[in-house]
């Protein structure tokens, strides 16, 4: 074992010479490079809990969506949901089956939450643990269950380390604030692909060394990616095939590393086959679900992937349906609660009787969905760091063209999902667009010669440059100016996170004081229209305990489900646009143009003239009312229920 050198002889410094206060740094360096030397795995766990307790008591993370709130409350049975329930419709039905299962036992606690913050620092430990350890040999005859690797200087640590640490302030720190099902199962794929590729550059490195253990820790991440979505796991593998492609097949190929990490990918793919064939029979042969995950993916099309358009060169198509603009406008912003006018064969037949594929390829769209990515702080932040990264990475060649490879490939995989469905989504282009900075953990110890090492070291030290101005003048002005894109990379992050996080308290308020309104006793019924309720804001640590059974019914995709129904039948709603207006036991939470909708569906389809009496208002965010025939509101000298929140 080759002894690791002091801190004072890397840098040809006498300790005597040295100010105190540069000791003492060097000193804790040391003391973390040595802990990090000896249980990596501790290390990554000991560094990656704090940061994330840190971010959840700090930055009030809420969900990126509204649709981790409604499976939430499908499986604790609350709001939206009548009993624990484990269809969560886009995430397998063993984990929900696990969550209704817990819920039931105890329902005061926000299992939901915890479940997708318990995968994230679990799949950040394993990252973290990949880039301390990837490219360092394992320490002879040793029988650890994720082997230990052979120490390296106080220095590299802090170079791996700090690279980490730049990753979760831009990439993890806006996961968690935005928390959301699809990137989570990203993110947790992307560590289990990790592993695999460390595993094989242990074994490339030493042919007996023992990888059984990390191994299966792969495979448990990728499994449980595919199992929170199964799509999100599709999208890490084929971003990262460029990663495999050149890091473990042209830059290291191993015939020893072959076949354990093969057996691993085939055991992961062959538990998802099976779970997936599992999921698909409980909702197909169930006659309560059969055919609802089809019937969601066609009106997808009008309003999640805005297929559908309604101009006077498809007019025509629209009208042999029976159906006008209005009726057109209303299922594009979600509403599809009408058996009549939005039966299955309708849509279908719109669907098919016009090229919308190749109708909707306009440079306008496509400059749209770009320039939306680009204009995301958090995607912005990721690029502006990526050249002080690549400065970094040193790697020698393979590890500089994969970062680089792996940036094309990430704009590749977005133009494709937005040729093939809709404009990505930002659960979705964020983790794709941050995954370069990913592969930077993996790359920067892929390769470590001595000339490497040295070209990396002088590089981190660019970093001091931040407090040292005399480092700062020693540097190239391409190294200045990465150092500075680096910089602004960092606050621009960080600030807009923290900004994010004052909007959302003001918001969660708001939606608290409305939930004060809503009593579990008082028959009524809350419509909410597409996101016009931020369901968004509430915290992954909420128990819901506060939104009573069976008291919501949401113009989401939850329309049809069978707690939507339920819910429906326990108010003996039979038509739900019709008793809207006709019932006063059912308030509307819904926007100007949702409202105006309405009113003009009621017209064209029951000949009746309604208004929307606002009953209760939350600021600009949401206004809660009831709709009503405008020769009953004449009747009425002042408008019934007038308090206001704000």
């Amino acid at each position: 074992m080759t002894p690791t050198p002091s801190p004072a002889a890397e840098n040809n410094v006498s300790p005597a010479s040295e100010p105190v206060k540069r000791r003492s740094t060097r000193r804790v360096g040391q003391a973390v490079g040595r802990f990090a030397n000896a249980a990596p795995l501790l290390f990554a766990l000991a560094i990656v809990l704090p940061l994330q307790m840190v971010v959840v008591a700090a930055f009030a993370p809420s969900y990126g969506t509204n649709d981790d709130v409604f499976m939430t409350m499908v499986a604790s049975g609350k709001g939206i949901g009548v009993a624990p329930d484990a269809h969560l419709v886009f995430t397998n039905i063993l984990l929900g089956g696990v969550l209704k299962r817990l819920y039931t036992l105890a329902p005061d606690v926000p299992w939901y939450g915890l479940y997708l913050l318990s995968t994230h620092v679990i799949a950040q430990v394993a990252l973290l643990y990949v880039a301390l350890t990837v490219g360092r040999p394992v320490v002879e005859d040793t029988k650890a269950w994720l082997a230990r690797v052979a120490p390296a200087p106080a220095s590299e640590i802090s170079l791996r380390l700090g690279t980490y640490v730049l990753y979760f302030l831009l990439v993890e720190l806006p996961l968690l604030n935005r928390l959301q099902f699809t990137s989570t199962a990203f993110v947790a794929a992307t560590a289990g692909l990790f592993l695999v590729l460390t595993a094989w550059r242990r074994r490339s490195l030493q042919p007996a060394a023992p990888v059984g253990g990390m191994l299966s820790v792969a495979t448990s991440l990728i499994v449980l990616g595919g199992l929170i979505r199964i799509e999100s796991l599709l999208l890490a593998v084929l971003i990262s095939a460029p990663v495999f492609l050149m890091l473990a097949l042209l830059s290291t190929f191993s015939r020893r590393a072959l076949l354990p990490c093969s057996v691993a990918l085939v055991s992961a793919a062959g538990v998802l086959a099976g779970a997936i064939a599992y999921d698909h029979q409980c909702y197909e042969f169930d006659s309560q679900w059969a055919g609802y995950r089809s019937l969601n993916q066609l009106r997808g099309k009008f309003h999640d992937e805005k297929w559908t358009a309604y101009t006077p060169q498809t007019a025509p198509l629209f009208e042999q349906v029976g159906w006008t603009e209005n009726d057109h406008a209303m299922i594009a912003r979600w509403f599809s609660d009408n058996a009549a006018v939005y039966a299955p064969e309708k849509m279908q037949a719109i669907v098919n009787g016009f090229a919308w594929q190749q109708h909707r390829q306009t440079v306008e769209r496509w400059l749209t969905t770009f320039r939306d990515i680009v204009r995301n702080r958090a995607v912005l932040s990721v690029l502006l760091v990526l050249p002080f990264v690549m400065l970094i990475v040193q790697g020698g060649s393979t590890a500089t063209r994969t970062v680089s490879w792996t940036l094309l490939a990430a704009v590749a995989v977005i133009a494709l999902i937005t040729w093939a469905k809709k404009s990505p989504p930002t659960r979705v282009y964020f983790p794709v667009m941050s995954f370069p900075l990913a592969v930077s953990l993996l790359a920067l110890g892929w390769r470590r010669d001595a000339a490497t090492r040295a070209s990396s070291q002088r590089a981190w030290k660019l970093f001091s440059s931040l407090w040292l101005y005399r480092n700062w003048r020693q540097h190239s002005m391409l190294q200045r100016l990465a150092l500075c894109m680096m910089a602004v990379a960092l606050v621009m992050g960080v600030y807009s996170q923290m900004r994010r996080s004052k909007h959302v308290h003001r918001d969660r308020e708001l939606l608290a004081e409305f939930l004060d309104e809503v009593q579990p006793w008082d028959r009524t019924l809350y419509v909410t229209w597409e996101a016009a309720l931020p369901y968004e804001v509430v915290s992954p640590l909420d128990n819901l305990n506060r939104w009573p059974s069976g008291s919501f019914l949401s113009l989401a995709w939850t329309q049809k489900t069978v707690w939507h129904e339920s819910v429906k039948k326990r108010f003996a709603i039979s038509d739900l646009a019709h008793d809207v207006y006709r019932r006063d036991d059912i308030r509307l939470i819904a926007r100007p143009t949702h409202r105006e909708l309405f009113a003009k569906f009621v017209r064209e389809h029951f000949d009746d003239e309604v208004e929307f009496v606002p009953q209760l208002e939350a600021g600009t965010k949401f206004t809660v009312g009831q709709f009503r025939l405008r020769d009953a509101i004449a009747e009425l000298d002042t408008p019934p229920d007038g308090n206001l929140v704000r």
